[in-house]
């Protein structure tokens, strides 16, 4: 079976500025109805680059960023942390979510819906930590060629994705398409 995980060994590929444009995070904030936030998971930060973005957006924002990998969460801690002293760093075991019920207002998304193993359960573990009309703001690459990406069989095509947040209690689940290599969902506890 294929590595579905993005490597720690492409490291600094996650933290190309170049994603920022082709994902602007003034851009998904608009498509998600969200003007001030307070707290924010991002579930598979990587290097935190979306996190540290999200917060030059609200600099009153608390961002738990959440990753698998040991060597994604030492990055944040000696090279995001010092400069962005709210991202608070959290090492994921397995889909849980170590954090309280109903403590964030929005969950990000950025490209990590085709490498879970446990999708069901972890879009559930994202329901629960959100507040009462908290959102879920996913992006993921669309299910069709493209020169960069991954794989075209790990890939969760978007109509799946959107029935899949419905059937665990989602609701006002929605997509656009108005990014050329990705689809973005919003979805609403």
């Amino acid at each position: 079976m294929e590595n579905k995980i993005f490597s720690p060994q492409h490291l600094l590929k996650l933290n190309n500025p170049l994603r920022l444009q082709i994902t602007p995070p003034s851009f998904l904030m608009e498509k998600a109805k969200i003007t001030h936030p307070r707290t924010m998971l991002d579930f598979g930060a990587g290097t935190a680059l979306f996190s540290k973005a999200f917060i030059d957006l609200f600099p009153q924002l608390t961002v738990y960023a959440c990753d698998i990998s040991s060597e994604m969460i030492a990055w944040i801690k000696q090279e995001v942390i010092p400069t962005y002293p709210s991202i608070i760093p959290i090492k994921l075991a397995d889909f849980h979510i170590p954090l309280h019920d109903n403590l964030i207002d929005f969950t990000l998304m950025m490209n990590v819906l085709h490498e879970l193993d446990s999708v069901k359960e972890t879009l559930t573990e994202c329901l629960r930590i959100l507040q009462p009309s908290g959102k879920l703001v996913l992006v993921d690459w669309k299910k069709e060629p493209s020169q960069q990406g991954p794989a075209m069989n790990i890939r969760i095509d978007v109509q799946e994705a959107e029935e899949l947040l419905k059937s665990i209690g989602f609701s006002d689940v929605e997509s656009f398409n108005d990014l050329s290599s990705h689809y973005l969902i919003i979805a609403t506890k």
